[in-house]
């Protein structure tokens, strides 16, 4: 994920990052991105690795990832998502 400011950086939500599960009818994780969370994590520098780690109890979950509520003052790419087992 990267963020690029349009103009002078405000200190905003730049974008909320969702799990949900079953269409969009159980959410699991929400993780608002602040402008200052993406300075911290490198993001407004080039490329950075965003991790959400979420609990799922079946294989066969509809599993939805969201990007909501983007903010209007930044340009926000996605490269792409990888989604993996933890054991």
């Amino acid at each position: 994920m990267k963020a690029v400011p349009r103009g002078d950086p405000a200190n905003e939500t730049v974008i909320v990052l969702d799990v949900c599960l079953w269409e969009g009818g159980h959410v699991v994780s929400e993780r608002p991105m602040a402008s200052g969370d993406l300075k911290e994590g490198g993001l407004m520098e080039g490329w950075a690795v965003v991790n959400v780690e979420v609990v799922i109890a079946y294989q066969d979950t509809v599993v939805e990832l969201k990007g909501k509520a983007p903010s209007r003052g930044y340009d926000i790419y996605l490269s792409y998502i990888l989604v993996e087992p933890i054991r």
